[in-house]
């Protein structure tokens, strides 16, 4: 009888573990499905902003740039008003 008991006892405790170990690797699988779609999500997110970074660059060295000319027109015609009062 106290085999029969023990092999019993084992068996539910089997059992038990072999639930556990399912229900653990069932969180475990949905866990990293949602991970997996979080990964993606911030991937998408940086190309965006990086796309943005790269528009905001491009539109601000354009501006730059035609600040610059303004600048250095307004310099050639101050220094050819000076050429011209001297």
């Amino acid at each position: 009888m106290p085999f029969t008991h023990t092999c019993s006892f084992l068996g539910a405790h089997l059992t038990l573990v072999t639930a556990f170990a399912r229900d653990l690797s069932d969180r475990l699988a949905s866990r990293l499905v949602d991970e997996e779609v979080n990964a993606e999500n911030l991937r998408k997110q940086k190309a965006s902003l990086e796309n943005e970074l790269a528009a905001s660059e491009a539109q601000h060295r354009s501006e730059l740039d035609a600040q610059k000319q303004a600048f250095n027109a307004a310099l050639q015609k101050a220094q050819a008003e000076q050429v011209r009062t001297n």
